[in-house]
């Protein structure tokens, strides 16, 4: 989406939670008279092609979607999503080999590219906002297997003071 709105790096790593995800993902190379961006060189060369390593005749967009209303319908879950949040995803998303029609349904979640003079040298991960609440569920989690390992253990002391207590009766 040459020519869209432009999204300073900072500005698109806020949105990284299920209500408000934006990614940022290697678009379409258009051709032009400037030099191949030179971070797609060191980062994504794989990506360029031949006729781009060594000549100067496209430049490629870092793309930024809002895939936020696609959350819930992603096949892979809203964690995959999550966790390509807050750097360029554009390995991500090509790992997984996307199928034609996936790559065409990203067309519609389109909303802008990433000024490619923004994005630090090294990015730090921060963990999206919406982990607090699985500390929660890990808590919770932590007292569900004390019980199943205690309630053995309470179980068999009953039966010990049971028969116990039985013998003693008898005697």
């Amino acid at each position: 989406m040459a020519g869209g709105k432009v999204y300073t790096f900072e500005e698109v790593r806020k949105h990284n939670d299920r209500k408000d995800c934006w990614l940022i993902i290697a678009g379409k190379r258009e051709s032009v008279q400037t030099a191949c961006i030179e971070y797609f060189h060191e980062k994504h060369s794989e990506l360029l092609g031949p006729e781009c390593l060594g000549l100067s005749s496209y430049r490629f967009f870092l793309q930024v979607y809002d895939v936020t209303p696609f959350m819930e319908e992603h096949p892979g879950g809203d964690e995959v999503l999550l966790a390509s949040t807050g750097k360029d995803a554009t390995a991500d998303y090509e790992d997984i080999g996307h199928s034609e029609s996936a790559k065409e349904m990203m067309l519609q979640y389109c909303i802008g590219e990433v000024d490619v003079a923004t994005i630090p040298a090294k990015i730090t991960y921060t963990v999206p906002m919406e982990s607090s609440p699985k500390k929660a569920e890990t808590s919770s989690g932590t007292w569900a297997t004390l019980l199943q390992l205690t309630t053995p253990l309470l179980l068999l002391v009953l039966a010990f003071a049971l028969q116990s207590f039985l013998k003693a009766k008898t005697e």
